[in-house]
């Protein structure tokens, strides 16, 4: 997935509805309107602080999507150089992100 075809509203979205909350009780959890819910929704991309704290509020690391994109670019680069293309998809704990995002660099 090209973090251009993310759209993390739409993620965002789904989420609410596994949970069964309201807009209105997600945006009373956030601490912002439901007309700024709406708009959170329509966005594909959100600022990284406002991200956070849906991730949190959600129970969802909605960066994670971003981190399997960037995984999924790199395994593709090392297979182009042999002519082979190998996709892997991998659910990261989150307790061990930051060792993971070392090993990306």
């Amino acid at each position: 997935m090209n973090p251009n075809d993310i759209h993390i509203g739409e993620l965002i979205e789904q989420r609410i509805a596994e949970i069964g909350i309201t807009k209105a009780e997600f945006g009373r959890r956030i601490s912002t309107s439901r007309q700024n819910v709406n708009t959170i929704l329509k966005k594909k991309s959100l600022d990284s602080d406002v991200l956070r704290r849906v991730s949190k509020v959600l129970k969802c690391d909605f960066f994670k999507y971003y981190l399997l994109d960037e995984l999924k670019e790199k395994e593709t680069e090392k297979k182009e150089d042999t002519g082979k293309k190998m996709f892997v998809i991998v659910q990261i704990d989150p307790e061990k992100e930051d060792e993971v995002k070392g090993l990306l660099r």
